[in-house]
């Protein structure tokens, strides 16, 4: 009888011990900072809780900003494994996770200026002069804005890959030293207005106008003037600081720049026997879009001096297709997509422009056409 107590007490305490569980104990170890997850729910270290024996563990050790983890360590725990996973066995763990520092190496940042400008920057919220240069940890985010001064504009920031020209980007410093440039321009102002008494439109490469108006560009842009008058008027020509009645007119600035389109009333209004300008006409051309060959087509009801020419967005001639005086009537003209020297023009968005010109001035006309790949 009292073998069989005994054993009875011993199954009855093996029993007892299965059901309290066995314990895991995970504590911090090395130099550097971090906690832990088991099954999925953060814990902090040191961290100690009773498992029944079989419990699917799942553990991971997370490293703080600025420490990495190494290994595990200890009873029942060890290896680079992570996250690890076992199943909790019938006897207890005493372990560590171990994190170390992390020696994050120091580069140079410079920031040059370059262009015709001044300026200078703003890093992380701190105005600084140019050149500039700084020493910050691999790893560390740096937002840079460019700042103009009076009488400049920031154009662009270089090289690649942080090429912006936005003024202010962001990066994080990289494992080298890094060479930044900000561009700043010398700014000009172009003053355009209207005159005579006549009416009419000003375009500035491609884009209407409302004038009065003063934009603003970098030192030497090129822009290209365009004067639309409108039925009953005609325009006369250009004045100010621009002496010209070629129309329309690329014009590079120099400096501060006050331009005035002219248009007078037309004396085709005053004699009905001659054709009004409404008569000569630039027809949509087809197909449109087009991927080889297109046709353009316009009519004069006079003589005149023509010129039919294809420009790209940047107000470029890329082919003029007729340039030649020619009589009343309809005519017809093909491009093919190649510029003046032969070569296939890149597809995209293309300007057709017909300059009609006779003894009573220059009337403009544009349309658009799509040429696809």
């Amino acid at each position: 009888m009292r073998i069989r107590y005994i054993v009875l007490l011993s199954v009855l305490f093996l029993s007892a011990t299965d059901l309290t569980g066995y314990t895991l104990t995970i504590s911090k170890g090395g130099t550097g900072n971090g906690h832990i997850t088991v099954n999925g729910t953060s814990q902090t270290l040191p961290f100690s809780k009773s498992y029944a024996a079989g419990t699917h563990l799942t553990v991971e050790a997370v490293p703080a900003t600025g420490s990495k983890f190494d290994d595990w360590s200890g009873a029942g725990m060890s290896g680079t494994t992570n996250p690890i996973s076992f199943n909790m066995p019938a006897v207890n763990i005493n372990a560590w996770a171990n994190f170390s520092l992390v020696r994050f190496s120091t580069y140079t940042l410079t920031v040059n200026k370059s262009g015709s400008g001044s300026g200078s920057i703003v890093i992380n919220g701190v105005q600084q002069g140019l050149p500039y240069t700084g020493n910050y940890l691999e790893g560390v985010n740096i937002t840079l804005k460019a700042v103009p001064a009076s009488g400049s504009r920031f154009s662009f920031w270089s090289p690649n890959p942080y090429s912006s020209t936005l003024p202010e980007i962001s990066l994080t410093m990289p494992n080298s030293n890094l060479t930044l440039y900000a561009d700043f321009e010398i700014a000009v102002t172009l003053y355009l207005t209207k005159g005579g008494k006549g009416n009419g439109q000003i375009s500035v490469d491609f884009t209407t106008v409302s004038t009065p108006v003063t934009l603003t560009y970098n030192i030497y842009t090129q822009v290209l003037l365009w004067a639309t008058a409108d039925p009953g008027s005609i325009f006369s020509g250009w004045t100010g600081d621009l002496t010209s009645n070629e129309n329309p007119i690329p014009y590079i600035l120099g400096g501060n720049r006050s331009v005035q389109a002219n248009f007078n009333v037309s004396t085709y209004m005053d004699r009905p026997s001659v054709e009004s300008f409404n008569d000569f006409r630039l027809m949509a051309n087809y197909p449109n879009p087009f991927n080889s060959r297109t046709t353009i087509e316009y009519e004069l009801m006079k003589q005149a001096e023509v010129t039919l020419a294809v420009c790209d967005v940047n107000g470029r001639c890329v082919k003029t297709l007729i340039h030649e005086i020619k009589n009343r009537g309809v005519f017809r003209s093909e491009w093919e997509g190649t510029d003046d020297a032969g070569f296939q023009a890149p597809s995209g968005i293309y300007f057709y422009r017909l300059i009609v010109k006779t003894e009573d001035g220059v009337r403009v006309f544009t349309k658009k056409m799509l040429m696809l790949e």
